[in-house]
C-alpha cells in the first residue's frame, strides 16, 4: 500500500482538531482542498488528506521519496483586516503546527500557514504569497519561536525551514465563485467535453466529497492506511468522477431515437428523453453509488460485443444477464438508457 512507502506513519497519532471552527471557516477549507487539487492535477500523483493530519493534507504518492504536505488555514469570513501575530501565538497555531516536526520531521516537505488577510506587529506587515518563516521580520520570528518553544524538540530542530506562511485571495462570499471559475478553466484547459449543467454538478460533487471527507469522524486508534481511506481523496478518485462524468456527454435524444429506436412513437420519446434527463442526473449527484455500475457495463459490452450483429441486440443481452446486478437507484428503463451511453462511449473511444 502506498501509506506504507510514509517514514514516521507506523507511529504517527492524530490530533483531535479541538479549536472553534465556524461553518464559514470549514466551507473554504473545502474549497481550498479543491484549489489545490486543481493546482497539483498535472504535477504528480497525490491523496488530499482532510481534516485530520491538518485542516488540508497533501500526500505527494509519485515520488521516489514520498512527502506529505500540510496547510493550516486561519481565515476571516469577510477578507478583510489582519492577524496580529501576537493573537495567533496566544492561541498556540504555532505550536500545534510544531506537531508536525515532533511526529512526522522525516516525511514532510512543508507546512504552510494560509491566511486570507496580513499577518501584522504593529506597523510591520506580512502579506506574502509564499515565504518561508525564516525570512519574515525578525520580531515575527521571535515571538513564533517563542510559542514554537513550548515543545521539547524545538531545541534540536529551532525554526525549520520547513515551514511557509502564505496569503490566499479568498472570503466567505468569494471562495465558492473562485472554485467554481478554475474548474470551468481547468476543463478547458484540458479539453475536457462536459456541458455547462454536468460541469456545474461535477463541481459540486467534488466539493460535497471533500466536505464528506472533512467531517468523517476517526479514532485516534486507527491507523494511518485506515485514516487515508475515511479522510483521503486522490488523484485517481478526481480522474475517475470526471472520466465518468464526461462519458454521460456521449448520448443525447436524438442519438437513442436515430440509432436504437427509429419508430419510437410520442409517448416513448417523452419516457426517454425523461429517462436521459435523470439518468445523468443521478451518475452525476451518486458517482460512487454509480461506479461499480460504469466497470460492471463496460466489462459487460468487451465480453459480448463479438457476439452481437447491432446495438439492439447488444441491448437486449443487457436487459436479459445483467439489469437485475445493477444499482437499484437507476429505474429500468434509466438503466437502460444508462447502458445506451455506455456502448455509445465503447465505440467513440474504440473500444478503450
Amino acid at each position: 500500500m502506498v501509506i506504507d512507502s510514509f517514514s514516521n506513519f507506523a507511529s504517527y497519532k492524530p490530533r483531535e482538531n479541538d479549536g472553534s471552527r465556524s461553518t464559514n471557516r470549514l466551507l473554504m477549507q473545502v474549497s481550498f482542498a479543491f484549489l489545490k487539487i486543481m493546482d497539483l492535477y498535472n504535477k504528480h500523483d497525490f491523496i488530499i488528506v482532510m481534516d485530520c493530519i491538518d485542516d488540508v493534507a497533501v500526500l505527494n504518492t509519485s515520488s521516489e521519496l514520498p512527502n506529505l504536505t500540510t496547510y493550516q488555514l486561519k481565515t476571516k469570513d469577510n477578507g478583510l483586516g489582519d492577524f496580529p501575530i501576537k493573537a495567533l501565538a496566544n492561541d498556540q497555531v504555532f505550536l500545534k503546527i510544531y506537531d508536525h516536526i515532533e511526529q512526522i520531521e522525516g516525511t514532510v516537505k512543508e507546512i504552510y500557514l494560509i491566511t486570507n488577510i496580513p499577518l501584522k506587529l504593529k506597523k510591520k506587515i506580512a502579506k506574502e504569497e509564499y515565504i518561508k518563516f525564516n525570512n519574515l521580520d525578525t520580531e515575527m520570528q521571535e515571538i513564533i519561536k517563542e510559542n514554537m518553544s513550548k515543545s521539547k524538540l524545538f531545541k534540536k530542530h529551532g525554526l525549520s525551514e520547513k515551514f511557509v506562511y502564505s496569503i490566499v485571495n479568498m472570503s466567505v462570499t468569494s471562495h465558492r465563485e473562485i472554485v467554481e471559475s478554475k474548474f470551468m478553466q481547468f476543463l478547458i484547459d484540458r479539453k475536457i467535453d462536459m456541458h455547462i449543467t454536468a460541469t456545474n454538478a461535477t463541481c459540486v460533487t467534488v466539493l460535497d466529497i471533500l466536505t464528506k471527507k472533512q467531517a468523517k469522524e476517526f479514532s485516534k486508534k486507527d491507523s494511518m492506511p485506515l485514516l487515508i481511506e475515511k479522510k483521503g481523496f486522490s488523484k485517481k478518485d478526481f480522474d475517475k468522477l470526471l472520466s465518468d462524468t464526461e462519458s454521460l456527454e456521449t448520448i443525447d435524444y436524438q442519438d437513442i431515437k436515430d440509432k436504437y429506436f427509429p419508430e419510437m412513437n410520442l409517448f416513448k420519446e417523452l419516457k426517454y428523453s425523461e429517462a436521459l434527463a435523470n439518468m445523468k442526473s443521478k451518475c452525476i449527484e451518486y458517482p460512487k453509488i454509480l461506479e461499480e455500475d460504469h466497470e460492471k457495463v463496460t466489462k459487460f459490452i468487451i465480453d459480448k460485443i463479438s457476439k452481437v450483429t447491432d446495438r439492439k441486440q447488444l441491448i437486449t443481452l443487457m436487459k436479459e444477464e445483467l439489469f437485475l446486478e445493477l444499482t437499484t437507484e437507476l429505474s429500468e428503463i434509466e438503466k437502460e438508457v444508462f447502458c445506451m451511453n455506455k456502448i455509445e462511449y465503447f465505440l467513440k473511444k474504440g473500444g478503450k
